[in-house]
């Protein structure tokens, strides 16, 4: 429970300071998936993504504030200085308590080295490694576009629990994504992997900047219209939360309040924290409000690497003015949800 005391502590810091408390970093443009809920597979492998060079710029330079660190992609792992990415930041940003990592797992070495690395560091923050599956053998095959691909993940979620498992600040999860494509069939998976007890996150699909679905070629990829499917899907999540631990309290507004966005998707659930208190930024270092809203705030190649400055800037303002005026793409996403949850129950933390 210290560790989620001292995740706390920082985020109210930032929160007092006026300053961002997390970085949404999409590490890379590539990936080895094939889903049908979104297009970033479609992109070639890049030259012109932030070098590790460049990227330990950033992090010497986030204020220090910055406590959360939420790695994604495209597939993390298929960067092969994944494990480098990991330890600059805890090297260079002095307050780190989180960093968070969805995966799709079939980089399984590259994972189970990563690991293996974290874990002689001591005292290192907390970790949390999720592996992407979307349900059963077949349902996961089909929607992720890998044939095999839900065996080769289910091996690496195992052996990574289990090379992990004495670490008690190393967590390795599940994380499934519910869509058109397993809003029929996704219930009695989830029901399975709560009996047999393993760590289960729910999040819902969008069309979104992230997976470059806006432009409807890729129109699996929505969050379903299926309130009512989808109400089974959040009652039945809900009753595995502990309602005394923080990470549960936190899941379980996000999940409860799905149902809700569906029924009027152009309605905040709650007060955005997007550009409040966090910041995003891409694999080619361009800044924008979260990972869902493509506008561009500007480069940190452009900044000197310092991404304060474009929190600050006079754009940044301005979108947060834009936020506030719900005139962003509405969404209702982990990367945003969570801590706008948490601090929409702090009033005087707004």
């Amino acid at each position: 429970m210290i560790k989620y005391l001292k995740l706390f502590y920082h985020l109210a810091r930032a929160r007092v300071k006026r300053k961002p408390s997390k970085l949404n970093f999409v590490i890379t443009s590539f990936c080895n998936s094939k889903c049908l809920t979104c297009n970033i597979w479609k992109n070639p492998k890049s030259s012109d993504e932030l070098t590790i060079q460049e990227i330990e710029q950033v992090f010497q330079k986030l204020p220090d504030t910055v406590c959360w660190l939420s790695i994604t992609g495209g597939e993390p792992a298929s960067r092969n200085d994944l494990p480098d990415i990991f330890k600059a930041a805890i090297k260079h940003i002095p307050n780190l308590s989180l960093i968070g990592m969805p995966t799709n797992g079939l980089y399984q070495p590259r994972l189970l080295s990563l690991a293996e690395e974290l874990m002689k560091i001591e005292n290192h923050p907390m970790i949390i490694v999720t592996l992407s599956i979307d349900g059963s053998e077949e349902t996961h095959d089909r929607v992720r576009g890998v044939p095999g691909g839900f065996k080769r993940t289910w091996d690496t979620y195992t052996k990574l629990k289990e090379l992990t498992r004495r670490d008690t600040n190393f967590m390795v999860g599940i994380e499934t994504t519910v869509s058109s494509l397993n809003v029929d069939t996704v219930l009695p998976f989830l029901k399975s992997l709560v009996a047999d007890k393993h760590m289960v996150s729910v999040t819902f699909a969008h069309e979104a900047y992230l997976y470059q679905n806006v432009s409807g070629d890729s129109a699996k990829g929505i969050v379903p219209q299926n309130v009512q499917r989808v109400q089974e899907i959040v009652d039945f999540v809900g009753k595995k939360f502990r309602w005394w631990h923080p990470q549960d309290i936190i899941e379980r507004s996000y999940v409860s309040n799905v149902p809700q966005y569906l029924k009027n998707p152009a309605k905040k659930v709650v007060p955005c924290m997007s550009l409040i208190s966090t910041i995003s930024m891409n694999a080619f270092g361009i800044v924008t409000p979260c990972l869902m809203w493509g506008k561009k705030l500007g480069t940190v190649r452009d900044a000197e690497y310092d991404i304060q400055s474009i929190y600050d800037s006079p754009l940044s303002e301005e979108t947060r003015r834009e936020i506030r005026a719900d005139k962003c793409p509405n969404c209702w996403t982990p990367c945003e949800a969570y801590q706008s949850v948490l601090w929409s129950k702090i009033p005087f933390m707004k």
